[in-house]
């Protein structure tokens, strides 16, 4: 196995491309770039987060009245909820049978 250089752009954009496709399997994900990039799953997935998840957009369950933010994926927010002034949908796909919509909140600070 040889040494990744995780500040190099390139390999940060595979692995949060293959965390994006992945997003309900990360240890899928790490196994595609573990194979990719000739490393381990485990030089892959201390890298994700360790590194890697700061630099992308994470993913957290939201309501009006709680914000669950997944450790796994994004670091911790320590700011209140407040309720959005405008929602925009940005992407709608279906992942594994399930339709997954992306949506774009706007909140005042």
């Amino acid at each position: 196995m040889k040494k990744i250089n995780w500040t190099d752009q390139k390999n940060v954009n595979l692995l949060a491309q293959e965390v994006k496709n992945s997003p309900d399997n990360l240890h899928k994900a790490f196994k595609v770039v573990a194979e990719k990039l000739n490393a381990s799953e485990g030089c892959v997935s201390q890298a994700w987060y360790k590194v890697v998840k700061n630099q992308v957009k994470g993913f957290t369950t939201k309501s009006t009245k709680v914000n669950y933010v997944n450790v796994k994926n994004t670091p911790r927010k320590t700011s209140g909820v407040s309720l959005p002034i405008h929602e925009v949908v940005v992407d709608s796909k279906v992942y594994d049978g399930m339709k997954v919509i992306t949506v774009k909140q706007y909140f005042t600070v």
